[in-house]
């Protein structure tokens, strides 16, 4: 499943609801000052100017040279809180009954965003640098970037040189970014530290074969220069980066395992429990409680019970849930032989709903897709994979898969799964924000909801029963699979963050409801629980809200309520914060009614 990201995941901002507008602000504030509406671009550019100095992702995506590699202290942090504090004085004297729909939407995101990263410094200590998801990124971006690096020219090679020395000192930083969280009495648990440790390994043991360029990538250079070159390459190696990841691993040695806690979960550190509150709103743009969004979970679950029962009794088969489960799981239709395989199959359904889609959106990106595996040093640490959005090196987007272990990943649910990622999901939503130039850049790069851009993903899978997608019983069946994993997601993070679960009963509850292997229930759970807690929540949140927002539309609407058009307003916006987009569906609802 898509972690954007995976992607993202220090810049993914999930905001807070700040929204100032008036109830005047309707169609007569169409009339409004052109100075306000520039103001607001003139900030909007500001912003994205400040943070996409250092947004190693976005300048990878835009194609832009990188001279700089981003710290990770808390003194970083609270620089960009004193930033942000400065910009949000700017935008709050700036009326919102002055400016149009959509210098409106830019503003409030702008302060949603803003208050966020003022914020941000407060959580510094429950954000671990050494796990796969809040961590791995801070080593995969720079990585990929100097994979990729332009090296013809000398001040390329100066810049690799000079971004080799900084890599060494983010190592250096989750150092003492670990050392600093464990004198405050914040350890990563025991069991996600095996993980930790192998993630750091694999990194020193590739290093210096993945920070040496390849022959074709200096072929243009003369051999005087390219010896110097690798020369220079292998001092930083050998005197920085090797004895960096040596320095990372020995602080993780045998005095912090045997400091760390046996148990999981945010809320076991002191202030855990405010941070986990936290950490629900910023991913779900709500302040619902963790026992609200617990008994949801059960609610859903329940409902998806009943209705893989009425499926299995569909296709003939009278024993139990967990018995059907283990007849799919070896049922060699649903198992690959090869990461080709795997391929072959996600490519079968894309083929299938391309033939409909039309019907269902007149909204839809230029930009090609389609799958490629995960580079094998990133699997182990992942259950599925994720959207790597169109990039000027790569102008695809892909669903990057995982390819390891196939006999524990069964295949069941590939339509479903490929549909979320790919189109109508993640690819469609993802690539139209890019797309559009009526946004500003900052809403067009950036990834500021996650409850907005999981929450569509899972509504357009959803949508593959409108679509007659899922007329096969067994994808069906699949769709509703990876419903189940989704929705015990707010059982199971909630559980384990905030009403004292352990490993084991998360890890039992979601071998009874879900048809994860065992493999896929161990990471998940301790992505939930040391990695990123709260992010999982988003996933079905953003989809019950989405699905709330169009009946509320239809309802509103009835016989002028058009589909493709409630899927443009959804998507012309990019990404939002949850509370913002139904402000701006209640806009359109308005608008539509008074049309008419």
């Amino acid at each position: 499943m898509t972690h954007l990201l995976q992607i993202t995941m220090r810049y993914v901002f999930v905001l807070v609801a700040i929204l100032t507008f008036c109830a005047g602000c309707d169609r007569k504030n169409e009339a409004k000052t052109p100075d306000d509406n520039e103001e607001i671009a003139q900030l909007a550019a500001e912003i994205w100017d400040y943070q996409l100095r250092s947004d190693l992702y976005n300048r990878m995506r835009l194609g832009l040279r990188i001279e700089e590699f981003k710290d990770i202290t808390l003194q970083e942090a609270e620089q960009d809180a004193q930033v942000a504090s400065r910009f949000l004085e700017r935008l709050s004297g700036i009326s919102p009954t002055s400016l149009s729909h959509e210098s409106q939407l830019t503003r409030n995101y702008l302060i949603n965003r803003l208050d966020q990263a003022v914020k941000a410094p407060r959580d510094y200590l429950y954000t671990f640098a050494i796990t796969p998801y809040s961590g791995g990124y801070g080593f995969i971006y720079p990585l990929q970037y100097l994979a990729q690096a332009p090296l013809t020219e000398q001040s390329d090679r100066e810049n690799y040189l000079k971004l080799l020395g900084e890599f060494a000192d983010h190592i250096d930083q989750v150092r003492e970014k670990t050392k600093y969280q464990a004198a405050n009495g914040i350890y990563l648990p025991r069991p996600a530290l095996p993980n930790a440790v192998g993630m750091i390994s694999g990194y020193r043991d590739s290093a210096t074969e993945s920070l040496t360029p390849s022959a074709e990538r200096l072929k243009d250079v003369d051999e005087i220069a390219r010896t110097r070159f690798a020369k220079d390459i292998d001092s930083i190696v050998n005197s920085r980066v090797l004895p960096a990841y040596e320095g990372l691993l020995a602080a993780l040695g045998e005095d912090y395992f045997s400091d760390a806690p046996t148990g999981v979960g945010i809320s076991q550190y002191p202030g855990g429990a405010e941070a986990y509150a936290r950490a629900i709103n910023r991913h779900t743009s709500y302040t619902m409680t963790p026992k609200e969004l617990h008994d949801l979970g059960l609610q859903k679950m329940s409902e998806i019970s009943t209705r893989m029962a009425s499926l299995r009794a569909d296709i003939g088969f009278e024993g139990t849930q967990s018995e059907f489960h283990d007849l799919l799981a070896k049922d060699p239709r649903f198992v690959a032989a090869s990461p080709e395989d795997v391929e072959r199959r996600y490519e079968s359904h894309i083929e299938r709903i391309e033939l409909v889609v039309g019907d269902y959106f007149s909204l839809m990106p230029k930009a090609p897709y389609g799958v490629k595996r995960l580079d094998p040093t990133q699997e182990p640490g992942q259950t599925f994979g994720y959207y790597q959005p169109p990039t000027p090196p790569e102008p695809r987007g892909l669903y990057r898969y995982n390819g390891s272990r196939l006999d524990d990943r069964s295949l069941i649910g590939a339509a479903s799964l490929i549909y979320h990622e790919l189109i109508p999901g993640h690819h469609f939503q993802i690539a139209l924000q890019a797309e559009n130039d009526k946004l500003p850049d900052i809403r067009k790069y950036s990834f500021a909801s996650t409850a907005y851009i999981e929450g569509w993903a899972e509504y357009a899978a959803s949508l593959g029963f409108e679509m007659g997608v899922y007329e096969d019983p067994y994808d069906a069946y699949g769709r509703l699979v990876l419903e189940s994993f989704l929705v015990s997601r707010l059982v199971v993070d909630t559980g384990l963050n905030a009403l004292g679960w352990s490993l084991d009963e998360a890890r039992d509850y979601m071998s009874e409801h879900t048809m994860m292997s065992e493999t896929e229930i161990a990471t998940e759970t301790l992505r939930y629980s040391t990695d990123w807690p709260g992010q999982a929540l988003a996933y079905k949140t953003g989809h019950y809200n989405i699905d709330r927002l169009r009946k509320k539309s239809q309802d509103a609407l009835g016989d002028g309520f058009k589909l493709k058009e409630f899927h443009a307003v959804v998507l012309e916006t990019g990404a939002l914060p949850l509370d913002l987009l139904e402000w701006h569906v209640n806009w359109y609802i308005q608008e539509k009614l008074a049309e008419n």
